[in-house]
């Protein structure tokens, strides 16, 4: 994993929603491009996940990212 994969999918534009996959195979939706803090030295992420749960990762902590499948809305305006 590198911090440039992760600052490409952060700065795209328009921003889609992505999640990191940890080495133990948990999973953290990033819905927003200010939820996600990357280190200036490019070796650890920061930040709140979509419900408020703040996370630190080094990346060695990370075995991958992907997209975020995106969710259906009913007609009602729900999800």
């Amino acid at each position: 994993m590198t911090i440039d994969k992760i600052r490409k999918l952060r700065n795209a534009s328009p921003f889609r929603p992505f999640e990191l996959i940890t080495n133990d195979g948990g999973v953290v939706k990033i819905e927003r491009s200010f939820a996600i803090a990357l280190a200036p030295n490019g070796l650890s992420v920061a930040g709140y996940d979509p419900i408020g749960r703040s996370f630190y990762f080094n990346l060695d902590q990370l075995s991958g990212l992907r997209l975020a499948r995106n969710r259906r809305v009913n007609r009602n305006g729900g999800r």
